[in-house]
């Protein structure tokens, strides 16, 4: 047997976990052992005897684990605190990011320089439906003397010459 499992073997006496007495002779034959096992065991009743005599109360304890409570609560509370400041750093930083990349307007392209004197054409300006429609408008609104802020008339009060063909009065019915 190794001396580390000799000495195992001494603890286990000592603690009454092995309750075999000639093993025990066998392991405090040797002095080394010997001396060890009265040293823990010497021990072992120095341990009992403190242990019993100084045993906390209670109201002690409950005390020790409020304290440990309070110590844990302001940590806690600073880490909440540094989360928030985190968070908030986080969103500014990306909000600046997104302001950045729109104020630049997005990816760099190459226009061609508008001259103030050429009118630029909108996109949504180049359709014929669209021109048709600001055709027909001029031309109702140069028939009649409405204007864009003048109340709505029937649609009777129109020229007859400018009304499209199949439209049924409200009041014929």
């Amino acid at each position: 047997m190794s001396m580390i499992t000799k000495k195992k073997q001494l603890l286990l006496h000592v603690y009454d976990e092995v309750s075999d007495e000639e093993a025990l002779r066998g392991l405090t034959a040797e002095d080394d052992l010997r001396t060890e096992y009265e040293t823990l065991s010497g021990m072992r009743v120095l341990l009992e005897q403190h242990r019993a005599r100084h045993a906390p109360s209670a109201h002690s304890l409950e005390r020790i684990q409020d304290a440990a409570a309070e110590q844990v609560r302001p940590a806690a509370a600073r880490m909440r605190l540094v989360y928030q400041a985190v968070s908030i750093a986080a969103v500014l930083v990306i909000g600046l990011f997104i302001g950045i990349f729109l104020l630049a307007g997005g990816p760099a392209e190459e226009q061609a320089p508008v001259l103030a004197s050429e009118p630029a054409p909108l996109e949504w300006d180049t359709g014929d439906d669209i021109r048709a429609l600001h055709r027909r408008m001029t031309t109702i609104q140069g028939a009649s003397e409405l204007t864009w802020d003048a109340p709505p008339v029937p649609l009777e009060s129109l020229p007859a010459t400018n009304r499209t063909q199949g439209i049924i009065p409200a009041n014929s019915y």
